[in-house]
């Protein structure tokens, strides 16, 4: 097969490991604009009205990623929820539609898992927020909603999907879980 013979001419090790650190508030603000900068006026003009500059920001600042921030901002706008007062609601409605198949409480106790949002948690506090039900734990695996922090050693601790930090009680100014 295509991937057999793939397998055996590209080998599967990584000679260089490139850290992508978080963006800063304004260059996600800037990252938005240059892809609206494609855009047609009309969308454009309606995304950056005035009264949705403070809920951009707050999105920018709880983003760990431009994808995430972008895949954020893109969901509330067509939904209609991009704005201070549908915020939260907003979020809910993304985890509903986007991570249909796993339970949303689930997914909020797993968030509370990581000490911060860019932190590790081990399995066995992930199996905990799961019920102690190895096949929720296996879910969060297949949507990704955790990823092992070592791809090549999975049984060590995970990280947090970077579009579910919105979860995490510091992307709201909770502070740190323990």
């Amino acid at each position: 097969t295509l991937r057999t013979a793939a397998t055996a001419v590209i080998p599967r090790e990584i000679s260089y490991i490139r850290a992508l650190r978080p963006l800063e508030p304004p260059a996600l603000r800037a990252v938005l604009d240059a892809r609206l900068a494609e855009e047609r006026a009309a969308l454009r003009d309606r995304l950056l009205e005035p009264e949705r500059a403070p809920v951009l920001d707050r999105l920018a600042a709880m983003a760990p990623t431009p994808r995430a921030f972008l895949r954020w901002v893109k969901f509330l706008f067509e939904e209609g929820r991009l704005s201070a007062g549908a915020l939260a609601e907003g979020v809910a409605f993304f985890l509903e539609s986007e991570y249909s198949a796993l339970d949303a409480d689930v997914l909020r106790a797993v968030a509370w898992c990581f000490p911060t949002p860019d932190g590790d948690a081990s399995e066995a506090a992930l199996l905990a927020a799961c019920g102690g039900d190895r096949f929720v734990f296996g879910q969060l695996l297949d949507h990704r909603v955790v990823r092992p922090r070592d791809h090549w050693h999975p049984a060590t601790t995970y990280r947090l999907d970077p579009e579910l930090v919105c979860l995490h009680p510091v992307a709201w100014g909770e502070g740190e879980t323990t």
